[in-house]
């Protein structure tokens, strides 16, 4: 099935609210300006287009002429009043009353209205003057007789109120009225149009879309971190005390499927990619190399984001020249010289600081193949951190070295036809795909105002990460040394593969093939 007939399917099967209310939260300024603007037009166009109303108003009383006895019921009463309104408003009182003012045309209308349950007539003139308005009601009391004596003889009209000059016009709040209705219609408008795009756009919103709209299986799901304010600068790791248990069990959960299947199938070289930026792969990446560390796994943990590198960030490491990543792929140091063990956790990384146009060309050199020439027996894992694939090419020339590998897809985020576009091109290497990293889940419908996204900030202004360490160490090649600062050791023996072998006892993880 196509990209396009599941997305077709996947909408008529289902309609995702929360997904929808979620976006109606995270796009209420939209909303609200959409609102404030076109009420701002609603008032604006009302204020040019309007012309004042004036409205004078008198108040009748049917009552018996004197010269009738009889008793009416009344029912008999409403019949009258009904008579009389019609009389008030019908063409032949207009004409007469057009004649006494000497006009060719009314400068208003005249209207009367029966007071419901009673013999009260309201008579009403409306113009755009005040003068004109009270004219025509005192024109109208003054020659309705004219015409009412032919229909009703019984009874007369009695003045109960006298009509006024209003001083104010009657429509004088319609602007105000107007704008309420404009902000109230534009926000509507703005919440179905909200709702009505985030329904077609075609992104994965949750876990059961992820089988039913990709080219892969869900291989592990990392919901939204909540984080307290005082914490927000801090990176997401497993090894932050910060970092919530939930968050921390989910990843070894999927640390532990992805290791059972690397032992299952002796894969050694992981790749951790992502379709766009900010979805928080590289953070991924770090908490699954922590954890498989965890596992007493002797890990590697490269940076081959050679866009924008992030990992040094995240574990908030100093990275010197000498040990820069790019470095090494360039030729002007060895690779013990950027080889770092972590004393704290027992990782060993690669990080790197610069970014670089031709990373390709780094990444397919002589230099890159012969790192996994020299870790392939030395470590169980290599976890590779790559740059976006929506961005580079990168991720293409890292899987033909990776045995494995998961693509991390943020909720809401990289449409599917570009995921699935991802996964077609990492399918054309050698490299299995695990399956996809769901991450930064939100299931509840309005996220706690708390809460701070991991998935946010590496390719983007990076804040003060998390310290896990307090010392740092470098060692230069051929050289046995050692230098503390930031929780990190380096001592290095003749070659790379004695390094990373010769710490058994603080990592004893077993071999594949064992």
């Amino acid at each position: 099935m196509n990209t396009e007939s599941k997305v077709y399917q996947q909408r008529n099967n289902e309609f995702d609210i929360p997904s929808i209310c979620r976006a109606l939260f995270r796009n209420w300024w939209v909303i609200g300006i959409c609102g404030c603007i076109l009420g701002m037009w609603m008032y604006m166009g009302v204020s040019f287009l309007k012309e004042p109303v004036y409205v004078s108003q008198a108040t009748l009383i049917i009552s018996n002429n004197g010269n009738d006895s009889s008793v009416y019921t009344d029912e008999a009463l409403e019949k009258v009043a009904s008579q009389y309104q019609k009389i008030l408003s019908s063409n032949t009182l207009k004409n007469t009353v057009q004649k006494e003012l000497g006009v060719e045309n009314l400068p208003g209308t005249i209207t009367a209205s029966v007071v419901s349950g009673t013999n009260l007539i309201i008579l009403q003139g409306t113009a755009s003057n005040p003068g004109e308005a009270y004219l025509l009601v005192k024109s109208a009391i003054k020659n309705y007789a004219k015409v009412s004596d032919y229909v009703i003889s019984s009874f007369v009209l009695e003045v109960m109120k006298e009509p006024y000059i209003p001083t104010v016009s009657s429509n004088e709040n319609l602007e105000k009225t107007w704008a309420i209705r404009g902000v109230l219609i534009g926000i509507l408008g703005a919440v179905l149009a909200v709702a009505f795009f985030t329904f077609l756009r075609d992104d994965i919103k949750n876990e059961e879309q992820v089988s039913a709209l990709l080219d892969s299986t869900l291989f592990g799901t990392l919901y939204f971190e909540k984080k307290q304010r005082r914490d927000k600068k801090t990176s997401i790791l497993i090894t932050n005390p910060a970092t919530s248990f939930f968050y921390s069990e989910n990843i070894r959960k999927i640390a532990t499927k992805l290791d059972y299947k690397a032992r299952k199938n002796h894969h050694k070289v992981i790749l951790v990619t992502s379709v766009q930026e900010n979805e928080g792969k590289s953070t991924v990446a770090a908490n699954l190399a922590l954890a498989l560390v965890k596992k007493n796994r002797r890990v590697l943990l490269l940076d081959a984001d050679l866009k924008k590198p992030a990992l040094n960030k995240v574990f908030d490491k100093e990275i010197t020249r000498e040990m820069e990543f790019s470095e090494y792929l360039k030729g002007n140091v060895s690779f013990q010289e950027v080889l770092t063990r972590d004393k704290d956790t027992g990782l060993y990384y690669v990080f790197g600081t610069k970014a670089f146009r031709n990373s390709d060309a780094l990444l397919s050199s002589e230099e890159m193949k012969d790192i996994f020439h020299i870790t392939k027996h030395a470590v169980d894992y290599v976890i590779i951190d790559s740059a976006p694939m929506g961005i580079s090419s990168d991720a293409e020339i890292l899987a033909e070295y990776a045995d494995a590998g998961v693509l991390v897809v943020r909720q809401e985020a990289s449409r599917v036809a570009n995921i699935n576009d991802a996964l077609d091109t990492l399918k054309k290497s050698k490299m299995d795909i695990y399956g996809i990293v769901l991450n930064a889940v939100r299931t509840r419908v309005f996220p706690a105002s708390s809460e701070y996204g991991y998935a946010y900030g590496y390719y983007g202004k990076y804040s003060k990460y998390y310290k896990y360490g307090n010392k740092y160490a470098h060692v230069h090649k051929d050289k046995k040394e050692t230098h503390e600062n930031d929780g990190q050791t380096k001592e290095m023996p003749k070659n790379t593969a004695d390094m990373l072998m010769s710490d058994s006892s603080d990592n004893t993880g077993e071999k594949h093939g064992k």
